[in-house]
């Protein structure tokens, strides 16, 4: 097979000025930057290869194990699709292309939902609590009552401890 390139003039005193300096001839240096160019496409096709298929046991070893269907070893929807056959251990990459998989995880962050005001008033009365068994010890100094606020309990409380 032949090849020819043109080379612009500048980029053709460039090459051969490196070809001197590297004791090798033109079609030679040529050839070798053919080889290093497919020898590296086909080493990133390698890479990439391996790549996804690190990332396909990743994902299909996850869907095996959070799959609502799953119990880790077999697959409940191959068990009722026919009764009589011998069950399959699942196998992750079967798993990987299911397209009845459901997560197991977020079925249990739905199920818990609760009203933000709840939170709130729960917050409140915790506080209260805290205030109440524990607020001379952690400094709190309640803001003065009006005459209306006091009841003769607090009365008697202030008395006691005067």
């Amino acid at each position: 097979m032949k090849i020819s390139v043109d080379i612009p003039a500048d980029i053709e005193k460039l090459l051969l000025k490196k070809c001197e300096e590297l004791r090798v001839s033109p079609s030679e240096f040529v050839y070798a930057l053919l080889e290093w160019y497919f020898i590296k496409r086909k080493s990133e096709r390698i890479e990439r290869g391996d790549e996804l298929l690190k990332y396909a046991k990743k994902y299909g070893m996850e869907k095996l194990k959070y799959c609502k269907y799953s119990d880790g070893n077999f697959c409940a929807l191959d068990a009722l699709e026919d009764l009589e056959r011998e069950l399959e251990p699942l196998n992750l990459y079967k798993c990987l292309f299911c397209t009845y998989f459901v997560d197991k995880r977020k079925e249990i962050k739905v199920n818990r939902k609760v009203d933000e005001s709840r939170i709130y008033d729960l917050a409140k009365l915790a506080a209260k609590l805290v205030v109440e068994l524990y607020g001379d010890r952690i400094g709190y100094i309640p803001k003065k009552r009006t005459r209306s606020d006091i009841d003769s309990s607090d009365v008697k409380r202030l008395l006691e401890n005067w």
